[in-house]
């Protein structure tokens, strides 16, 4: 018999949450100064970043804000290929997982 686990990797097996929320704020602070890091984290988490930025297209039609999306695209790929970490415990739940093999 196959066993599989099937795992949602961001949030689940590293924790980049953070490192988005500072990518869509520094893109962001070019429309306004509101969108800073609690601003996004408070408002943007657990939200695609589609949605997020058509309703900020909304609320700002006079901003490129796909241009602004495109830019927290390469901020976010940058700081996550720097400073994504493992979320806590998950070394001790893969282990877990293959002792019941």
């Amino acid at each position: 018999m196959k066993k599989a686990v099937l795992f949602d990797f961001d949030g689940t097996m590293v924790d980049t949450q953070l490192l988005y929320d500072i990518a869509a704020s520094t893109a962001l602070y070019k429309v306004d100064k509101k969108y800073d890091v609690h601003y996004c984290a408070t408002y943007f988490n657990g939200r695609g970043w589609k949605d997020v930025f058509a309703e900020i297209k909304i609320m700002e039609p006079e901003k490129d804000v796909e241009s602004i999306l495109q830019d927290a695209i390469k901020i976010a790929t940058d700081l996550t290929r720097k400073h994504t970490k493992p979320t806590k415990n998950i070394f001790f739940v893969l282990e877990a997982l293959l002792e019941r093999d």
